[in-house]
């Protein structure tokens, strides 16, 4: 009986290859087949609400060592799922996610003339970055420009006066 067991747990993954190589659409459809899933399950629970609530309510996108295990223990939901969740819905993954919002809060401060007092350095971590690098990177990835060049365009536009003279 115990050999009996080992022969079908051996010859199993023979099997499965020999379906793939006898089908190989099936490995086109795989992917597909499990975005459904995951899609299916995300939006029967719903937990985008959930995730942005707690990211814009308690300004989580502020820390600057913000990980999705904070995430994940705001919420109580867990870290596949926060990733699904926000793929699914943005089609971002997490850090591009949280990355919106810090721009957003960078864009804020700009509007409010912080740079006249401050540096764009300053700026980045003010947004939550670790880095400049990492600010200069997302700013432009949002924005097709950096920082200054955005504060100039304002400038240019009248919606910001400056408070000093250029």
């Amino acid at each position: 009986m115990i050999p009996l067991l080992f022969a079908r747990i051996d010859l199993f993954p023979l099997l499965a290859l020999m379906f793939i190589f006898m089908n190989p659409t099936i490995l086109y459809y795989l992917p597909i087949i499990k975005k459904v899933a995951i899609y299916n399950k995300v939006v029967e629970q719903n937990y985008f609400e959930f995730i942005q609530l707690l990211i814009k309510k308690e300004k989580l996108y502020l820390n600057l060592k913000l990980t999705i295990n904070d995430v994940s223990n705001g919420v109580g939901i867990s870290k596949t799922n926060i990733r699904a969740t926000i793929l699914v819905n943005t089609e971002k993954k997490f850090n591009d996610y949280i990355n919106l919002f810090r721009i957003e809060e960078a864009i804020k401060l700009i509007e409010a003339n912080y740079l006249t007092t401050h540096t764009v350095v300053a700026l980045g971590e003010k947004s939550g970055f670790n880095s400049h690098q990492s600010f200069f990177r997302a700013f432009k990835k949002i924005h097709d420009t950096t920082p200054y060049l955005y504060l100039n365009s304002l400038n240019k536009k009248g919606v910001i006066r400056p408070r000093y003279p250029q």
